[in-house]
């Protein structure tokens, strides 16, 4: 059997397969992080399950698409959404400290596909710039001026996020949602909602 270091779901196994957690910390890591996040081994085949929740339709957003290392743990990711039935559409993330033309490109991307979940798959870069496209995506500059009293030219842009809870603020004041994200790193699986 080929097992890759992952996630393993709390709620339904209750142990670390790999030894290193005991009682008290996967305590812990279930109180802070809930049931969307999962660890352990074969993780990344249960991110079909996770993403089935929220749809059919996926943007997969890989972290240095056609690198070999990356090859292997794409294509247990994409075996395991074809396994429950979602089509998914693979772009490549973002390069280091996701760069604002990588967000602005991968918001624009979401904005035009409408996809019903995002999947991003990688890094922190890729996972961050996966984030920040879903709040460009998501909320108008209008909302933006609305909710930070942000200025006619940074209302669409990332800059009035920098900030403790300016996502939080546009988000409540707009009473829109955010698209779920499911992060995929080699050891987790984490939803984003």
């Amino acid at each position: 059997m080929n097992l890759q270091p992952g996630i393993l779901n709390l709620k339904s196994h209750g142990r670390c397969l790999n030894g290193t957690c005991g009682g008290k910390r996967e305590y812990l890591l279930k109180g802070w992080k809930g049931e969307t996040y999962t660890f352990g081994f074969d993780v990344l085949g249960k991110a079909g399950d996770c993403a089935a929740r929220y749809g059919k339709r996926a943007l997969v957003i890989v972290a240095d698409l056609g690198q070999g290392w990356m090859a292997g743990t794409l294509q247990t990711v994409m075996d395991a959404l074809r396994s429950k039935g979602i089509e998914a559409e693979v772009i490549v993330g973002a390069g280091p400290n996701a760069p604002r033309e990588d967000v602005y490109r991968l918001a624009l991307h979401v904005a035009r596909t409408k996809p019903e979940v995002i999947v991003a798959v990688g890094g922190g870069s890729t996972i961050d710039a996966a984030k920040a496209a879903n709040v460009l995506a998501t909320f108008s500059p209008e909302d933006v001026k609305k909710a930070l009293q942000a200025g006619e030219s940074a209302a669409s842009t990332v800059d009035p996020y920098f900030g403790v809870g300016m996502v939080s603020k546009v988000k409540g004041a707009s009473g829109k949602t955010l698209l779920p994200l499911i992060a995929c790193r080699r050891r987790r699986v984490r939803e984003l909602t």
